[in-house]
Parts: C-alpha cells; sequence; structure tokens
C-alpha cells in the first residue's frame, strides 16, 4: 500500500480531532498501537486548491450533512506555490466510505505570478470529461496547507496520517490567488484512518486501541463554514 490509492479504491475514511500542542501524544498512541504502524513515507506539505460551483454549492452539501458529497481540488506536495505539477482531484464521499478521481495537470502553474482566470483556463484544458465541464463554472474558493506524517498498519490493510500545521487563504474576490491574507491560524491535529470496506471488523478493533473520538471534520468545510450565509 502506498501513500495514495488511486482512482477508485473504495476505503473507509475516519477522522479524529485534538489539539494540535498534543503532536508528541498522538506520535506515541501511533507508534505503540498494537497494529505496529510505521513510517510509510516522508513527512511532506500538503497543497490544495479547493473549488466550488454556483451558489457554493458544494460547500452547502457538506454542511446539511448531504450523505453523498464530493470536493474538487488540485492538490501537490513540497513547499513550492511556482513550477507546481499538480493533479485534479475529484473526491466523492458517501457516508464514511470514500474514493478519488485523479487527473494530472500536465502544464506547470505559477501560483505567484498567474491570474485565476489563467490557472482556470490551464485546468480546464488540461482535464477531460465532465471534470472539465466542471471546471468551467467552477471558482477558487481556498487554498490550504499543512504538513504531514505517513504510516501503514504492519498487515499493510490500514493507513493512518497525522496532519497538522494548517494554513488558510480564502480566495473569494481575489483576481490573482490570495497567499498573503491568511487566516487565523486553526490550532488542531487531525488523525485519519483510511482502510478498505472489506476490513471493517478489524478497523473497529483498531479504533478502539485509541482515547478519542471518531468525529466528522473537513479541511475545506472548517475553514469555510460562516462565510456561506456571507457568500449567498
Amino acid at each position: 500500500m502506498t501513500d495514495d490509492n488511486g482512482n477508485g479504491y473504495l476505503r473507509y475514511e475516519l477522522k479524529m480531532i485534538f489539539e494540535a500542542a498534543r503532536l508528541y501524544d498522538a506520535r506515541t498512541w501511533v507508534r505503540t498501537h498494537p497494529c505496529a504502524f510505521r513510517t510509510a513515507y516522508p513527512p511532506r506539505q500538503v497543497n490544495n486548491i479547493y473549488f466550488d460551483l454556483p451558489g457554493m454549492s458544494l460547500l452547502a452539501d457538506h454542511v446539511d450533512g448531504i450523505e453523498q458529497r464530493y470536493k474538487l481540488r488540485v492538490r501537490w506536495y513540497g513547499e513550492e506555490f511556482s513550477g507546481i505539477y499538480g493533479v485534479i482531484e475529484v473526491k466523492h464521499k458517501d457516508d464514511n466510505v470514500g474514493w478519488k478521481e485523479n487527473q494530472p495537470v500536465a502544464s506547470t502553474l505559477d501560483l505567484q505570478q498567474m491570474s485565476w482566470m489563467e490557472v482556470m483556463n490551464i485546468l480546464a484544458h488540461d482535464s477531460h470529461g465532465w471534470v472539465s465541464e466542471m471546471l468551467q463554472s467552477a471558482q477558487p474558493a481556498l487554498i490550504n496547507y499543512y504538513q504531514r506524517e505517513y504510516f501503514v498498519s504492519g498487515d499493510n490493510q490500514t493507513r493512518l496520517t497525522l496532519d497538522y500545521g494548517l494554513n488558510v487563504f480564502h480566495q473569494q474576490l481575489h483576481l490573482r490567488p490570495n497567499l498573503t491574507f491568511r487566516q487565523p491560524r486553526q490550532n488542531l491535529m487531525l488523525i485519519e484512518i483510511k482502510s478498505g470496506v472489506n476490513n471493517t471488523a478489524e478497523l473497529a478493533d483498531l479504533l478502539a486501541e485509541f482515547p478519542l473520538r471518531v468525529g466528522r471534520f473537513s479541511k475545506y468545510v472548517g475553514s469555510m463554514d460562516g462565510l456561506l450565509e456571507t457568500l449567498l
């Protein structure tokens, strides 16, 4: 199992959220877990551009708790915001089960020099099918980035990621990518556990060893919630 399961892989996606100050505790819980988690991939920075449709309908579906929902984003890794080779991701969720559709962007993006119109034209050109059609009406809503640590269980059946250091930049009313006016930093940390839908019994035992409760949390929704009424 690698750090990316690719297109169409059905999996449970379960999240536990807590204070960022407890990073040491979280690492201890992972390292001493009976499932023998080990490092699966070197830590790195994860970057996302989230897009939404007219009326902020994607955000509204998440806020309203619609079970079948999706997010549209471009993701890349590392600390650069120019010369980016990103991947367009449509992340589907049906309650706690998720899967992705990925379309690599062939052209480089430069968020420090390009306008949003130039970025959107490249994405529409380099995508295909219904994703390309959706991008024609989509608008950039949010840029975020955070640090991620990767783990995998001893039997290779379950992935675990540890996310912290979330930085958020709203994009409404900006003609160019806003990487200057950051929102107040959220003092949060997130453990996310991903495991195949055929691994239900083992997953329940795994979760029982963590002193945290599973809850619903989205970095996009958590950063945008509260703006919805203002934007509509």
